[in-house]
């Protein structure tokens, strides 16, 4: 009797170890399938991060958010990015790659960085519109108020800098804010590129299939830098200036989906098309605090 009541035992154990490897397993493998990348008050779509309320529809976010990242604020129903600037140097900057990888500036630079605010966002559909009503800036294609403006050229996006006070930056300028003083691999760190922290790899993989647009501002404040300057990694590439005055972008977009064109000390690429270019604007620092406008 005791010797059955010990194998009734251990068939329970090995029925309750194999269901529970098909658990894990069954888990492993719908985290692969399906990434975590949005920030708590956010619903995953099929391609992109919505509002709680809200549902992705042909790749927009639908209906009425109720709830937003921590980033965020709700504007009307949306999600937006709060309308903040950040502080930054001044500081002499020293750039060189940490290792050897494809892509990667193989030439150390240095610079001076003056005291500046930067955008903590990318220039918003929102922004963009009230330049319009304006009469300042040209009408563009629809997009969601929070989401990144896009398709800009780099003349209208200095313009649309300098009708609010501010300039694009130097590619040196950018650098330093994205990578600060350690020279950090990426914003947030030297580690950790994953689909919670950028939003890139969205249209072919790995973080999901299909996308055609970029998310809304700050839907991945995991990934920040330590002054809390959002989606200078992914989203959409950013314009800056280089030496010559041309214009050219980093920073990778939500198509990107290699670390190569993700990274701090990545190349600069001249974009081919501007679908997945966009820009933050910098501004001369005095003394006082910047008061943030309601969105």
């Amino acid at each position: 009797m005791a010797r059955l009541r010990d194998v009734l035992t251990i068939s329970a154990f090995v029925g309750l170890a194999t269901v529970g490897s098909f658990w894990v397993l069954g888990e492993a493998r719908r985290e692969r399938d399906r990434p975590a990348r949005c920030a708590d008050g956010l619903v995953a779509g099929p391609t992109r991060c919505c509002g709680a309320g809200q549902t992705e529809q042909e790749g927009g976010c639908r209906g009425v958010a109720t709830r937003c990242s921590s980033a965020q604020a709700l504007s009307t129903g949306a999600c937006v990015p709060r309308r903040e600037r950040v502080a930054v140097g001044p500081a002499t900057f020293h750039l060189a790659a940490t290792d050897w990888e494809p892509g990667v500036e193989s030439a150390a630079k240095s610079a001076q960085v003056p005291p500046l605010w930067v955008d903590a966002f990318e220039v918003t559909q929102e922004r963009w519109a009230e330049c319009v009503k304006g009469g300042q800036c040209p009408a563009l294609g629809g997009g969601e108020p929070g989401q990144p403006v896009r398709g800009v050229p780099f003349d209208a996006a200095s313009r649309f800098c300098e009708l609010e006070d501010g300039r694009l930056p130097t590619e040196m300028e950018w650098r330093y804010v994205a990578a600060g003083p350690p020279v950090r691999r990426f914003a947030w760190g030297t580690t950790g590129l994953v689909c919670r922290r950028a939003a890139f790899g969205l249209e072919r993989g790995p973080c999901a299939r299909g996308a055609t647009q970029p998310e809304l501002g700050g839907s991945r404040p995991d990934g920040a830098t330590p002054e809390e300057v959002h989606d200078l990694t992914g989203n959409l590439a950013e314009w800056v200036v280089l030496d010559d005055g041309s214009g050219a972008t980093l920073g990778g977009s939500f198509r990107a989906r290699l670390a190569g064109e993700l990274k701090t000390t990545s190349r600069v690429v001249v974009p081919k098309t501007l679908d997945d270019v966009g820009f933050r604007c910098f501004y001369p620092r005095s003394t006082g605090a910047w008061q943030s406008p309601q969105p």
